[in-house]
């Protein structure tokens, strides 16, 4: 699996090969549970443990412990042939460029009250996995005098 993100940050000198860019190289041994494994639509789960090489300060220099989630439906179009829909959550242990140790699974969707109540949009009606914050202006205020970057599109 080769995975590229792009973000705003650049480490200037101390990682010439990443020009505001992180590759990952992947290879993973995946173990794989059908729920409904002789119907017509098949749900699974499944799970995968490996070694990524991350690109550092050289072409994919750094070696970290890679894990991923799996999560899908299968559709058996005839016995011998299976179209798949899956999505993966996959991480590593944290890298480090430059000396400097930092995570790149951090990725968290928030939802701010303030306008669910002004939207009239109940807690009930958001997608699973997304948290809350009383007020996002705030939360953001707050994320960017710990350093964090606030990116616009």
């Amino acid at each position: 699996l080769y995975r590229e993100n792009y973000y705003g940050n650049n480490f200037g000198n101390f990682a010439p090969a990443m020009n505001n860019q992180v590759a990952q190289v992947s290879a993973m041994a995946n173990l794989l549970y059908d729920f409904n494994a002789f119907g017509a639509f098949v749900p699974y789960i499944g799970a995968g443990l490996g070694i990524a090489f991350i690109d550092a300060q050289s072409s994919l220099a750094n070696t970290q412990f890679a894990y991923q989630g799996i999560l899908g439906v299968g559709y058996n179009a005839t016995p011998n042939l299976r179209f798949n829909l899956e999505g993966r959550y996959i991480g590593t242990t944290n890298p480090q460029v430059a000396g400097t140790s930092w995570t790149n699974n951090n990725v968290a969707l928030l939802a701010c009250e303030n306008t669910m109540r002004n939207t009239k949009v109940e807690r009930s009606q958001i997608l699973a996995g997304v948290r809350f914050v009383d007020a996002g202006v705030v939360h953001i205020m707050k994320r960017q005098s710990q350093g964090w970057s606030y990116v616009r599109p």
